[in-house]
């Protein structure tokens, strides 16, 4: 893989060090997967940005393109058109969890198109755990934040991280001026939370979900 990975750099002219810079991984993680194997989503933006296959990096086919298929369906089109967030940590579905500010060096592609012209800093990557609020989000589900410090308006679902180092995804209650605010979940299953007094001042809001991305089995 890793041989690979170095010829098509010579193929293009740049350095594996530019191509990860490009991909935005670490410095020297390239040359760690001789020996240790890579996330699918680095190395799905290793292969776009030398326009070839995962498979063809992994050894698994010497073709380069994927073969047109008569199937009926579109062959998917890889661009660079593309942004890839690190998913940053966990944040619950439900209460008590502590926040988590990395997570493995996991990375997800979404297309620019779905940031709507804002850059790609106004947004991160969390991944939902527990059944809080179930349907809506679900456990394992990766959701894309608008950074943002405060809610438009009650009721509005935000990321919320409160008592100093824990995160939640809530419906969030409250009245302009008033002291309190409540975090809802969608599973009645459940109990609202009420936040008051030193607590409140402590709790602050991370940002709106504007992206939910779910793997379907």
């Amino acid at each position: 893989m890793v041989e690979r990975i170095r010829a098509l750099c010579k193929e293009k002219g740049i350095s594996v060090a530019e191509l990860e810079r490009r991909c935005g991984i670490g410095n020297g993680i390239i040359a760690r997967w001789k020996t240790s194997k890579p996330a699918y989503d680095r190395l799905a933006a290793v292969a776009t940005e030398l326009d070839v296959t995962v498979d063809y990096l992994r050894g698994l086919t010497d073709a380069k393109k994927p073969a047109d298929k008569s199937d009926g369906l579109p062959v998917p089109l890889i661009t660079d058109n593309v942004v890839f967030f690190p998913i940053l940590g966990d944040v619950a579905a439900g209460y008590d969890h502590i926040a988590v500010e990395d997570w493995e060096g996991a990375r997800i592609s979404v297309p620019r198109e779905y940031l709507h012209g804002r850059a790609a800093e106004d947004y991160f990557v969390l991944r939902v755990v527990g059944e809080s609020m179930y349907p809506l989000y679900q456990a394992g589900d990766l959701v894309l934040v608008l950074r943002q410090e405060a809610l438009q308006r009650s009721g509005e679902i935000g990321v919320v991280i409160y008592e100093g180092d824990h995160a939640t995804l809530k419906k969030v209650e409250f009245v302009e001026g008033e002291p309190w605010l409540k975090l809802i979940p969608i599973n009645p299953n459940f109990p609202p939370v009420t936040i008051t007094d030193e607590a409140l001042e402590e709790c602050r809001i991370l940002g709106v979900p504007r992206l939910l991305i779910r793997e379907m089995e």
